[in-house]
């Protein structure tokens, strides 16, 4: 049984922007004098929402290998290392 590394790294970005987006909020809503802030936290906290659930659905469409292929078949410059 192979186990793929794609739904970890999927959690580790997830993690990871979610604390990134959590310490911006966290700083504006705590320091910013008014209601201006707060409201584009809120802004910003939707859009992170939104933007984070369409790179994840857009991930999980993708075929890694087909990926690789794609990558392992660019030729830049024609240039090799190998005779």
């Amino acid at each position: 049984m192979q186990i793929s590394a794609l739904p970890i790294l999927e959690l580790l970005f997830f993690v990871v922007s979610v604390v990134y987006a959590f310490c911006i909020m966290y700083h504006l809503t705590r320091f910013g004098i008014g209601p201006n802030p707060k409201l584009l936290s809120l802004i910003f906290f939707v859009g992170f929402c939104v933007l984070i659930l369409s790179v994840l659905t857009l991930f999980n469409q993708i075929d890694p290998n087909t990926v690789v292929e794609r990558l392992g078949s660019i030729n830049l410059f024609n240039f090799s290392l190998m005779p």
